[in-house]
């Protein structure tokens, strides 16, 4: 006898129980986004989608773009059209978009067997009810990792049945990887989500974008802010931002610090009249707080750089032809940006302080410049020390942090290459092409944008004839190349004397003991030899001063014995 009408058996009380767990693994984004915005300037894609999913066999789509251009948003509006009963949608209408995230896939299976009964238990699922899967990032499925690598195998056999619907998205690059896997790559039709142009990004940015912040942050906005947003966001943005992610962070961004700015002002202020006024004026974003926040994320001169003067003594040309060269950059960058970054070349014999200028104008302008002394760099397997070890290789899997990591989180840095003629060829050619592209690409293929950076490079005086690599012939001298003079014999000898008094009268400030040495010392006629022949007046001088601090003890050794 079976069971009465309407009951339960105990296997579709088990179903229920593992449908609710496997639900509970992803979102659902016709809920989700059942009364967000329509997408715009993305119905090609859409449709294309759309028309993938409805096939009877190889029913998934793989949104191949760049990051930032909105391959989310895409499947997002898929998921509300659907949720809405779209005649647009109308085969698909029964369907429920669910993300899974492969994190919430993993966590919790610390036992064997435990992720690919999860993974079962997911076709099954998607199999049995209608369901289109979406899996951002699904490049990491290939990634190496043993449990991805289960994953995708276990997901390959249902996507080659078509019995499930699967829509994934990966970055241009990334792309590669994952169709370079035959099985992936004949299951998956890919669709190409191009960024947005700047009219459509300004739309928007106006529409959607701008309304949804003022609810957000309780503000309100100046006329024509969007277009004067995205012309910003275009001015300032590095080859990895994309359009129209870019301007919607700066957007972001300005809000949250006008707002900070003006509840800073308000919680600080002392007079209650004032504090009274200022929380009676709306807060209304302008031009000025666009401009404001552009010009806090450039590069920043000082008036000029005359202080450095009094540290390279006689090269006061190349001190002002650095300066005028920065200064032109920054003003022009500023309006008409460029894609590749400003490099500066500083050509001069040994000792006559190419370093120091390049090392004393970069902390000017930079608090921590990226310096890489190319000297050091004297093999080709030395590279690996700049982007890492190819996969594979030994040290490929390292944490260590590489030279420049630090402009990811930071694009306008100063770079100094010094002594790039005495590199090994492939470091040489390394840094040709990365200055060439504005970019430098690591061993694991991640890239490394340097379009907004300030790169400057010393090179020896005979090398600048040379015809090859960075460096051009000495009859085609640019603007962009500095020259630092050789020094006279009498340069020489005087900029010690110079350095001298300098280094005295800061050990008579600092160090009481020394306040009774004499502000000037003498050059015997051997120091002179030795700085004419040698050419390093501040070690001259530093060698003059402790000989001179060394002498009564030396002296007082000598009387004791």
């Amino acid at each position: 006898m079976g069971p009465p009408p309407g009951a339960v058996t105990p296997n579709q009380a088990m179903q229920a129980v593992q449908n609710s767990a496997t639900e509970e693994l992803m979102i659902n984004y016709n809920k989700k986004f059942a009364n967000g915005m329509p997408a715009k300037y993305r119905d090609k894609e859409i449709f294309t989608v759309i028309s993938q999913l409805m096939m009877s066999q190889k029913s998934c789509s793989l949104l191949v773009g760049a990051p930032g251009v909105g391959k989310t948003k895409i499947v997002e509006e898929i998921a509300r059209l659907i949720a809405a009963k779209s005649p647009y949608t109308n085969t698909l209408n029964e369907y429920t978009v669910y993300e899974l995230p492969l994190t919430n896939l993993m966590s919790g299976t610390s036992y064997r067997g435990d992720l690919e009964l999860r993974v079962k238990e997911l076709v099954e699922y998607c199999e049995n009810n209608k369901v289109i899967l979406f899996i951002d990032e699904i490049h990491q499925l290939i990634d190496g990792q043993a449990s991805m690598s289960g994953i995708a195998q276990m997901l390959k056999p249902a996507m080659a049945r078509g019995s499930i619907k699967i829509i994934g998205a990966t970055t241009t690059q990334e792309s590669k990887n994952l169709l370079d896997d035959p099985a992936f790559n004949r299951r998956f039709n890919k669709v190409q989500v191009c960024e947005l142009s700047i009219e459509q990004t300004v739309d928007i940015i106006q529409t959607v974008y701008i309304p949804k912040m003022g609810t957000f942050y309780g503000c309100s906005f100046a006329n024509n802010l969007a277009k004067i947003v995205v012309e910003a966001a275009e001015r300032s943005k590095t080859i990895t931002c994309h359009r129209p992610d870019n301007a919607i962070t700066m957007l972001d961004q300005i809000c949250a610090n006008t707002v900070l700015t003006r509840n800073y002002n308000i919680a600080t202020c002392q007079d209650p009249a004032v504090k009274q006024t200022l929380q009676a004026t709306p807060c209304v974003v302008n031009a000025n707080h666009v401009e404001l926040f552009n010009r806090e994320a450039n590069f920043t001169l000082p008036d000029s750089f005359d202080s450095l003067k009094s540290k390279l003594l006689y090269q006061d040309k190349a001190v002002d032809a650095l300066y005028e060269n920065l200064k032109e950059f920054v003003q022009i960058n500023e309006l008409f940006p460029e894609k590749k970054p400003l490099v500066l070349k500083i050509f001069g014999a040994d000792k006559t302080g190419k370093t120091t200028l390049a090392k004393l104008a970069a902390e000017m302008i930079d608090e921590s410049p990226v310096y890489l002394d190319l000297a050091d760099y004297s093999d080709a397997p030395s590279l690996n020390r700049i982007i890492g070890s190819p996969m594979g290789y030994v040290g490929s899997d390292s944490k260590k942090e590489m030279p420049f990591d630090i402009i990811e989180s930071s694009p306008r840095k100063v770079i100094i290459l010094d002594n790039l003629d005495c590199c090994h060829a492939v470091i040489h050619d390394f840094f040709e092409s990365a200055i060439d592209t504005a970019l430098i690409k690591y061993a694991d293929n991640r890239m490394i944008d340097i379009s907004k950076c300030i790169i400057i490079i010393t090179s020896h005086m005979e090398k600048k004839t040379a015809t090859i690599g960075l460096v051009v012939p000495e009859a085609k001298t640019a603007k962009n190349e500095i020259t630092m003079e050789i020094l006279t014999d009498n340069e020489l000898v005087d900029g010690t004397k110079t350095i001298m008094r300098q280094l005295i009268a800061g050990m008579k400030s600092s160090h009481t003991k020394y306040s009774s040495l004499p502000d000037e010392l003498d050059l015997t006629a051997e120091d002179e030899k030795g700085i004419i022949n040698v050419g390093d007046m501040t070690r001259t001088a530093k060698n003059v001063i402790l000989r001179y601090i060394n002498q009564p003890v030396t002296a007082a050794a000598a009387e004791k014995k």
